[in-house]
């Protein structure tokens, strides 16, 4: 993929994500996200990453709030190391070695905060991921970069990782939403 590839399929997850979030009443935002049978999210947890299996969950009960925190707490991470990986870095790079205390960190951070501030953060992470994507320049997918989490790739591979596993909250997510 290109650029420009990238950054449709970038904005088409964004779309998809922003699509679920409008459906979403304050009410359904406070409902754990473990409350239909058929949803993946099981317990207290969230399914996390293939490197992520196994993992114990986080303390307490997500509420898809908690989900949609999660995932604009992974897009400021990963805007951030992005920017790093490709020279454009200004802010502190987030990174973290165990996935799940940063998980329960991010968890902790957000919880008393409201919906509305949560969706707030959400879009606001998202579409800045999404302008960093459009910005970017073919030579820089072949860049090696460091990622949040435990692991260097490139550029190219950090976008699609970062959408595989936004794609996989959203499409649970879709499925409590309807």
């Amino acid at each position: 993929m290109n650029v420009a590839e990238l950054s449709e399929m970038v904005g088409a997850e964004k779309r998809a994500l922003d699509g679920i979030v409008r459906k979403l009443s304050t009410e359904q935002l406070r409902r754990p996200a473990s409350d239909t049978p058929d949803v993946p999210y099981e317990g207290k947890t969230l399914p996390l990453d293939q490197a992520d299996q196994g993992r114990e969950p986080a303390a307490g009960e997500w509420t898809i709030k908690d989900v949609l925190g999660h995932v604009a707490a992974y897009a400021d991470a990963q805007r951030r190391a992005l920017a790093a990986g490709t020279g454009r870095g200004h802010e502190d790079v987030i990174s973290f070695e165990q996935y799940q205390a940063w998980n329960e960190q991010q968890y902790e951070l957000r919880r008393r905060r409201t919906p509305s501030q949560i969706v707030a953060e959400l879009q606001e992470n998202t579409a800045r991921f999404l302008s960093l994507v459009k910005s970017l320049h073919e030579e820089d997918l072949i860049k090696t970069m460091q990622y949040p989490w435990p692991k260097q790739g490139t550029v190219h591979a950090f976008i699609l990782e970062c959408m595989e596993h936004q794609r996989g909250h959203r499409e649970k997510l879709g499925k409590l939403v309807g």
